[in-house]
């Protein structure tokens, strides 16, 4: 990860793991053109990363066990890598996920934060769409108004999001929606068709990877029932999740609240003393 090897951030979680003599990869799970929460991009990025590990390693692809963990983006990231893993990375042996806060719904996410405080992670993931599809970038190109463009290249060229709560200021209860000159920028078929694709098991297809998912009741952030509807479509499809929902915690605090217990899940999986669930 680019934010280990300049030394900022505020640490990537894997200490815990580190110290009980796991090996960790901290893939930039956006990739070079800052993909933020496009999970065709992030998922294969994971598992590549994990591919990359293993190879410089010379270890034995089929009996090296992985586990993907994550909150919030880094639970976007992760979870995309484990639904994806059947058909990306089949030779991967992930034996385990743990995500939380995982945003599950694009569109959703990004109706449900327009016009708040924390507008300005929804234009995130907007600009990521744009940095990411050729289609989409010239959809906004063509639609932008000038303050649209402005707060693109704003957060194209000069802010870092992750952390930083300060960078949100800008965009605090922008309507992301009025940034275009057209009425519904949802429903354009461009759009509505590259946020269906980057809708968490929208395309039907089931996770195989034995996940804990946390969510906090109250969050006011990341859409619940959206992580209610995907853990309930993919244990229809045998999924083998385990889903904790915690009263009285909202986006913020759920991470902290539910650390140690996804590292439990993880470590549990990996050294055999959690068994495989048979179902959710």
């Amino acid at each position: 990860s680019y934010q280990i090897r300049k030394g900022s951030g505020s640490g990537t979680g894997l200490e815990a793991y580190l110290a009980k003599g796991y090996w960790g990869v901290v893939p930039d799970h956006e990739g070079s053109k800052s993909a933020t929460f496009v999970g065709p991009t992030e998922g294969p990025a994971t598992l590549d990363a994990v591919r990359a590990a293993i190879t410089f390693q010379k270890l034995d692809v089929k009996t090296t066990q992985i586990g993907l963990t994550g909150y919030s983006g880094g639970a976007h990231a992760a979870a995309w890598g484990a639904q994806l893993s059947k058909t990306h990375a089949p030779e991967l042996n992930i034996v385990a996920a743990a995500v939380g806060g995982v945003p599950v719904h694009p569109r959703n996410l990004l109706l449900n934060l327009t016009k708040t405080f924390f507008a300005g992670l929804s234009l995130a993931g907007v600009v990521g769409q744009y940095n990411a599809y050729s289609d989409m970038r010239a959809y906004f190109d063509k639609h932008l108004t000038p303050k649209g463009r402005e707060m693109f290249d704003q957060v194209r060229t000069t802010i870092c999001f992750e952390k930083n709560i300060p960078a949100l200021l800008p965009f605090a209860y922008l309507d992301i929606e009025s940034l275009v000159d057209q009425k519904d920028p949802l429903d354009e078929p461009i759009i509505s068709s590259r946020l269906a694709q980057n809708f968490l098991g929208g395309d039907g297809s089931i996770s195989e990877v034995p996940t804990y998912i946390y969510h906090g009741r109250d969050d006011a952030i990341v859409s619940r029932p959206d992580v209610d509807a995907y853990v309930k479509q993919q244990c229809a499809g045998g999924a083998r999740f385990k889903y904790v929902v915690d009263a009285g915690e909202g986006h913020i605090t759920e991470g902290p609240k539910r650390a140690s217990d996804a590292e439990n899940w993880i470590i549990g999986r990996l050294n055999g003393s959690i068994p495989v669930p048979t179902a959710c």
